[in-house]
């Protein structure tokens, strides 16, 4: 069951994020808000304090799912309270919408792309989610390149992004760490 409502910001926890916050997209975001108000409500999902998942309304903490850059800014802003999305599932499922959001936008970084790609793929391969076929394919080789392959076009229908450029955001991100990523994203290459 998801519903949209509105929380103190104070009750948002943000764990475990896949990219940091960008400070010039939340000053972008920040002046929007303030112009326009909060267009689209962030995602979280209600948490116990042992970390497990719930859903109570006796228990007011949450977890940010999806919209840092709208908390960020709305916090910066000093508003107290936020419209949120409530959503539920397991932490795959809640890593699942952080992803899909992110990577509907086409605001980010070539390395957040490829990291969250990849991690995308994991999940789904966790899931067996996009595994067919038939017949004598047992090759590593035939595995790896099949999955990845059936994975870019089904992805590639819901994101609107080329097969082609999954496939190598893949290849990118399963080698690509946050940390390196920062690194990439800071540094200038000179000739």
């Amino acid at each position: 069951m998801e519903f949209v409502t509105e929380i103190a910001i104070a009750d948002i926890q943000i764990k475990d994020r896949l990219r940091e916050t960008n400070s010039a997209k939340v000053l972008l975001l920040k002046n929007s808000i303030e112009a326009l108000g909060l267009m689209q409500p962030i995602l979280v999902s209600k948490i116990r304090k042992d970390g497990i998942l719930n859903h109570l309304p006796s228990d007011p903490d949450y977890e940010l799912v999806a919209g840092a850059h709208r908390l960020a800014a709305c916090t910066e802003l000093g508003m107290g309270d936020i419209q949120v999305k409530v959503v539920k599932g397991t932490k795959k499922e809640l890593l699942e919408y952080q992803i899909m959001e992110n990577l509907a936008r086409n605001d980010l970084e070539v390395s957040d792309r490829a990291i969250f790609v990849a991690e995308l793929k994991e999940i789904w391969d966790e899931s067996e989610r996009f595994l067919g076929g038939g017949g004598d394919r047992r090759s590593e080789k035939y595995l790896s390149n099949r999955q990845v392959a059936d994975w870019s076009k089904i992805m590639a229908e819901e994101t609107g992004w080329s097969h082609r450029t999954l496939e190598r955001s893949y290849k990118i991100g399963k080698i690509l760490t946050p940390r390196c990523a920062r690194f990439y994203e800071v540094t200038t290459c000179s000739t």
